[in-house]
C-alpha cells in the first residue's frame, strides 16, 4: 500500500462522513418546522420534501427521508409517528433516530483526525506486504504440488497452523488458495 493511496482512502471516508452530515442537517431544516406534526406521506409530501428527498414506510414500522443516506425519522407502531428533532415526551427525535448520520459520523471524524496516521499508514502497510505474501506462498504451494490432491497432510498442516473453530464464519487458511498469486 502506497501512502498516497492510504490518505486518498481517509480523505475520501471523510469526505463521505461529511456529506452524510450535511443531508442529516438537510433533513433536519426540513423537520424543524413540522414538530407535533403526525409522520405520513401527507406531512412529509414531495413539495415540502423537494426532489432531493423521499418519503418511505420500510421494514413494517419504520419512517424514513431517503435521499443518498436512509433518514430514521420516527416509527408507526408507536407515539413515535410524530415529528420530533431532539428528544419529547413522546418520541427520542431525529437527532437520535439518525445519529448514524449526524453526531455519531462528526465523532468519526474526530476519531480518525486525532488518530496517528503515519502509525495506521505503517500497520496497515504491513499488514499488505504480508498478506500479499501469503498469496503468493499459496501459489508456491500449487507451484509445487503440495495441494491436498498431491499431498495429502495438506489440511492437518493447514490445521495446525491456525485451527478455525466451529464457527461457520471462521477463516481458514485453505481458503486462501482462490486467492493465491
Amino acid at each position: 500500500m502506497e501512502r498516497k493511496e492510504f490518505d486518498k482512502i481517509i480523505a475520501d471516508y471523510i469526505a463521505r462522513e461529511e456529506e452524510s452530515i450535511k443531508e442529516h442537517e438537510e433533513v433536519r431544516a426540513i423537520l424543524l418546522p413540522l414538530i407535533g406534526k403526525p409522520i405520513n406521506g401527507r406531512t412529509l409530501n414531495k413539495k415540502v420534501l423537494g426532489e432531493k428527498f423521499k418519503f418511505t414506510a420500510e421494514y413494517g414500522s419504520m419512517y424514513y427521508i431517503k435521499g443518498e443516506q436512509n433518514h430514521l425519522i420516527g416509527y408507526s407502531n408507536s407515539s413515535e409517528n410524530t415529528i420530533a428533532v431532539e428528544k419529547t415526551d413522546y418520541s427520542r427525535g431525529f437527532d437520535y433516530f439518525d445519529n448514524c448520520c449526524g453526531e455519531a459520523a462528526r465523532e468519526r471524524i474526530e476519531q480518525i483526525k486525532s488518530s496517528n496516521l503515519d502509525e495506521a499508514f505503517k500497520t496497515f502497510s504491513s499488514i499488505a506486504q504480508k498478506f500479499d505474501e501469503m498469496r503468493v506462498l499459496f501459489g508456491d504451494i500449487e507451484r509445487q504440488g503440495l495441494g491436498s490432491f498431491r499431498f495429502a497432510p495438506y489440511y492437518s498442516i493447514l490445521a495446525s497452523i491456525y485451527a478455525p473453530s466451529k464457527n461457520f464464519s471462521d477463516i481458514k487458511l485453505s481458503d486462501f488458495y482462490f486467492i493465491r498469486k
